[in-house]
């Protein structure tokens, strides 16, 4: 199966290296789908673009970099990279790039995607986090088998994103990710929104299967993260650009 995963990266140089490295590394090596990867970057300082340069480049058969001159958020950077593609994909992923691919989780991948393919009524399959997890259990308390595979499900609302899965008939039935949303939040939680309405489907998380989601490494990252908070929380007024911006 062909799959198109999209990642936004934005600053945090050191902690988007581990996150697409440990990407690539399944990619090269350990998956059998055939896989493209569109990396798009909200105008990182130029250390980041050098690097993404240097690493990705003449690999166009797995590996696509855009490129912004300003901030445009991570939902608005995907659609425009997903609107520029040929589209001809049976899978979509979001990768956000501080999740960093486990060791003893190389089979994640793959094990995914066979989720997403095979359960026609599974709309969003998201993965679970191992360190800062997002996921809410409490109110997610069911569960679905499929071949080895531990599925649970139960308020859409409990999932969080960070990594999510979707049919490509699916993702085009939304048109991607809103297209109206502010420089931060809510856009994994949005599509799972319109997922569970208007598709009708269930949103779950591939239990048995992590991917690592570090915690804050910095005083400056630190600030970001609680920039992001208030965002989310109405507590910060501008919504017009980024904490780097």
């Amino acid at each position: 199966m062909r799959i198109y995963i999209f990642s936004a990266t934005y600053h945090r140089l050191e902690k988007t290296k581990k996150s697409l490295l440990s990407l690539k590394k399944v990619i090269d090596n350990h998956t059998e789908h055939d896989i493209k990867l569109f990396i798009g970057d909200n105008n990182s300082p130029q250390e980041m673009k050098d690097w993404l340069i240097e690493t990705f480049k003449d690999q166009e058969d797995h590996y696509s970099l855009c490129l912004m001159d300003k901030n445009i958020n991570k939902p608005n950077i995907i659609n425009f990279m997903w609107d520029h593609c040929d589209k001809n994909c049976d899978v979509v992923c979001s990768f956000d790039s501080d999740m960093v691919v486990m060791e003893e989780h190389q089979d994640w991948l793959d094990r995914a995607v066979k989720c997403i393919t095979e359960l026609p009524n599974l709309g969003v399959l998201s993965i679970n986090q191992h360190e800062q997890c997002c996921h809410l259990w409490s109110g997610i308390p069911h569960r679905k088998e499929h071949e080895g595979n531990k599925i649970a499900f139960g308020r859409y609302t409990n999932v969080a994103g960070g990594c999510i899965f979707m049919k490509a008939e699916d993702w085009k039935a939304l048109n991607g990710y809103r297209r109206t949303l502010p420089i931060f939040g809510g856009d994994d939680a949005f599509i799972m929104h319109d997922t569970h309405h208007h598709l009708k489907k269930i949103v779950g998380i591939l239990e048995d299967v992590y991917l690592h989601h570090p915690g804050s490494e910095s005083d400056d990252e630190n600030k970001y993260i609680q920039w992001k908070s208030d965002v989310c929380h109405g507590r910060q007024q501008d919504q017009s650009k980024g904490f780097w911006d």
